[in-house]
């Protein structure tokens, strides 16, 4: 069994770390501004969702090879799934981008 981890592009730790930054500043802001019971479960359930998931996203992902079975485990935070290797064709390089700009449509 072989593990690779994903690797992680620029853009998309700019992206998580500022809907972290985001989601941590609300709740913190709620809690200052009304502290009450309904606040505090509403600011953790924003540092949930806004920060450990796009953590868990950015540092979980990872990708097992299980040569025995023949088979690519794919698992990403709080998502898995199995793929057949012999049932893979290809695999697509395309840069962000690129991508964005060939289907662009001025």
């Amino acid at each position: 069994m072989k593990v690779f981890k994903s690797k992680i592009d620029a853009w998309l730790l700019i992206i998580f770390l500022l809907i972290m930054t985001i989601s941590l500043v609300a709740a913190v802001m709620m809690i200052v501004e009304k502290p009450i019971s309904q606040t505090y479960l509403l600011s953790a359930l924003s540092v949930v969702i806004g920060v450990f998931l796009p953590l868990w996203l950015l540092c979980g992902t990872r990708y097992i090879v299980d040569d025995p079975a023949h088979t690519l485990m794919i698992k990403n935070g709080p998502f898995k799934w199995k793929v057949v290797i012999d049932s893979i064709t290809s695999v697509p390089i395309r840069k962000l981008w690129f991508h964005l700009k060939k289907n662009m449509n001025f």
